[in-house]
């Protein structure tokens, strides 16, 4: 494979383009900053083709990026990624537009009994027999110029992914998971798992049963705080973690002083607290309440089950097929846009769960495992 190095100049992209603008699939990765930005800065794009590979500098000074962008555009070339998600959303954030069509190496290797999110590196000892160091993983991408040991790094994130996708496209064919790879990789380019609406932000918080009696508080936090991490372009941890939404609200609840660094910042959460609070403190010490959620909860561990049987029996990791927060969404809103009800993971597990719940599944041992009826 022939290397042309860092991209510098338009002159540069322009001849690798003509080189790669011709293929039916190239590899792609980025390098990218954010941990101090809620928007990802995009400091590398790395291209490799079958026959040459190369670093694209978008930090270069004059450099015309539309030749990349018009790659990223094609709907001839597939784009291969491994552990595609983030990538997508720096490309989107960059360019305005998806990289499709797409392929994720990282959920292939899941569909085909590879394991649970694999790592690139251990995707590449797996297939190719091949060890790669993760050296430069941690490197300022930002800074110039790039150390060799960082050229070399990026460089090899791209090199070997164009024959793993070789080996995953026979795999998926064996196992008859071509169409399910092709499904997902629809739904990994929906544009709403990069464009966060503020008023979907607690989605991506992971709620304990204790709490979901104030999801309305939960729900009003995440969606200010999504928009204040919008505003001021600061990761949302940065204006408020996680665990302090659940101490915030524990502390408005029991009439406690909310206690946070920024005096204005602590103002504005108990404003939002006041606006939002629809649940009594009657509500929440009934007990018919709380035996409720003990109930769902007595639910939700028997879907685990269901989704262990399935899992064993057709290959697969619990998380390809639905998160926890999936589970108790379908509990509590039969939601037809959850992604149990669609397409594979309906027929693998979807139809199963619904079963649960109306009394027609079945639970049975033989040979000492469980299966369904």
């Amino acid at each position: 494979m022939q290397s042309h190095g860092v991209i510098i100049n338009s002159e540069q992209l322009k001849d690798f383009y003509k080189e790669i603008s011709q293929e039916e699939f190239i590899a792609v990765d980025t390098e990218f900053l954010r941990e101090k930005t809620y928007y990802p800065k995009l400091c590398l794009v790395q291209i490799a083709s079958s026959k040459a590979c190369a670093i694209i500098d978008p930090l270069a000074e004059n450099i015309d990026l539309s030749p990349l962008k018009e790659i990223m555009a094609s709907q001839k070339i597939t784009k291969i990624f491994h552990s595609a998600r983030q990538d997508i959303e720096v490309l989107l954030s960059f360019f305005d537009l998806l990289p499709a069509p797409a392929f994720d190496t990282q959920i292939a290797a899941m569909f085909c009994g590879l394991g649970g999110y694999i790592s690139y590196q251990s995707l590449v000892y797996k297939l190719l027999n091949v060890h790669i160091s993760k050296s430069s993983q941690a490197a300022d991408w930002s800074k110039r110029p790039l150390s060799q040991a960082q050229i070399n790094y990026a460089l090899t994130d791209v090199k070997y992914l164009c024959e793993i996708y070789r080996k995953l496209e026979i795999n998926l064919k064996e196992h008859k998971r071509t169409s399910w790879m092709q499904e997902e990789m629809v739904r990994l380019l929906d544009i709403s798992h990069y464009c966060v609406k503020p008023e979907d932000a607690w989605k991506r918080i992971k709620i304990n049963g204790c709490y979901h009696k104030f999801l309305c508080l939960i729900k009003a936090l995440a969606q200010w705080r999504e928009a204040k991490a919008q505003e001021q372009n600061k990761p949302r941890n940065q204006i408020i973690d996680d665990d302090s939404i659940f101490k915030v609200i524990d502390m408005y609840k029991k009439n406690r002083i909310i206690r946070l660094k920024n005096a204005v910042m602590r103002d504005e959460v108990l404003a939002v607290l006041k606006k939002n609070d629809f649940i009594s403190d009657e509500l929440s010490n009934n007990v018919a309440d709380q035996k409720k959620y003990s109930e769902s909860k007595r639910i939700l561990s028997m879907l685990k089950i269901v989704l262990d049987v399935q899992c064993q029996e057709m290959d697969l990791v619990h998380s390809l097929i639905a998160t926890n927060n999936d589970l108790a969404r379908f509990l509590e809103e039969r939601d037809k846009d959850n992604k149990i009800f669609q397409g594979w993971r309906y027929d693998v597990f979807g139809k199963y769960a619904v079963g649960l719940i109306e009394g027609k599944l079945g639970l049975y041992i033989h040979d000492n495992q469980l299966k369904l009826k």
